[in-house]
């Protein structure tokens, strides 16, 4: 069940990926329906494919430890941050809900890194990685870690080859590639708003209900 759960999802990310059938798709259903369709069907894989987890034979590679199950109560309200903020903030170099214009010199989220919404994947991956030794989990986890890297670099040659270069690089000259690597220059000083101040609380407000509501669709608590 987890396999085929697994390639389910694989299937329904990678398929519309390709410009030719996400065209046709939308051409089809109209944009905000697609979106909405497609948003639907990968929240019920997303779950499905939890459960599927949860529920797999247990064969154990290495044991759950304090230490282990530390790492994600420690950095998912960084990640689901990182998601809220990428998602409603412009970004045309990336996964983003908001449409509206982007100012590379006051790129707010973007400045972090460059796809926050893919690093916030990536590390909730890895931090359930380390809270989970069994083969199940890492299988599943394991898979979201690739996708979200290998995502990564497809996203940067796509959004280059349609922008083209010069444009690309003006909109990338703040955007890093890597988490808060600008902060390792000399001279380098964050820069806040009321807007990432709103993000931030809205981010922190939803790791909470997920925390609350973990027990639900993981079958363990964020907290014992």
């Amino acid at each position: 069940m987890l396999i085929t759960v697994l390639g389910a999802f694989v299937l329904s990310h990678l398929v519309p990926a390709l410009p030719s059938v996400r065209a046709r798709l939308i051409g089809r259903f109209g944009r905000r329906s697609y979106f909405t369709l497609y948003g639907i069907v990968s929240l019920f894989l997303l779950l499905a494919l939890i459960h599927a987890a949860a529920t797999a034979p247990y064969v154990e590679l290495w044991p759950a430890t304090e230490l282990g199950l530390a790492v994600p109560r420690l950095v998912m309200p960084l990640a689901v941050v990182l998601a809220v903020a990428g998602l409603l903030a412009p970004n045309p170099l990336s996964m983003s809900l908001n449409r509206g214009t982007f100012d590379p010199l006051r790129p707010g989220i973007v400045a972090v890194v460059r796809h926050p919404v893919l690093w916030a994947l990536l590390i909730w991956s890895l931090a359930h990685l380390a809270a989970n030794g069994d083969v199940g989990h890492i299988v599943l986890f394991g898979t979201f870690a690739a996708m979200s890297a290998l995502s990564m670099m497809s996203l940067d040659r796509r959004r280059r080859a349609k922008l083209g270069r010069p444009e690309w690089n003006r909109l990338a000259v703040r955007a890093p590639e890597l988490p808060l690597l600008p902060a390792l220059g000399a001279g380098w000083r964050p820069a806040f708003s009321l807007r990432i101040l709103l993000h931030v609380l809205l981010g922190l407000a939803i790791y909470g209900m997920l925390a609350l509501t973990h027990v639900w669709f993981a079958g363990v608590p964020a907290y014992s």
